[in-house]
């Protein structure tokens, strides 16, 4: 949630980081003193959000690689742009996962 880049892996567009530098004190604080995640602001709660479905699409990208034996997590970031994309093409229509999804907005 703090990186401007989210992921290695995926081409999420949107604006990061999804938490500015003069919020992250004041975020973690009130994320580790709340219990749910509906203790949290409206505003809080749509980052924890975008940042949970970051993670969980990432995990599911790693996942789906790892069905290719011969490719690795580090193999796949040194393939050339061409074929990473026909990669994540793949795992997209095979999860059935809209482009949509890999905007994110708070």
């Amino acid at each position: 949630m703090k990186l401007d880049v989210p992921s290695d892996y995926i081409p999420f567009e949107g604006n990061f980081p999804i938490i500015q530098p003069h919020e992250y004190e004041e975020y973690f604080n009130l994320a580790t003193k709340n219990m749910f995640v509906e203790d949290l602001t409206l505003e809080q709660q749509r980052k924890f959000m975008c940042g949970f479905d970051i993670d969980c699409l990432e995990k599911s990208f790693l996942n789906y690689l790892k069905s290719f034996e011969q490719i690795a997590r580090h193999d796949f970031l040194k393939l050339p742009t061409a074929e990473k994309q026909f990669y994540i093409a793949e795992w997209m229509d095979r999860c059935s996962i809209d482009k949509e999804w890999l905007t994110i907005n708070y």
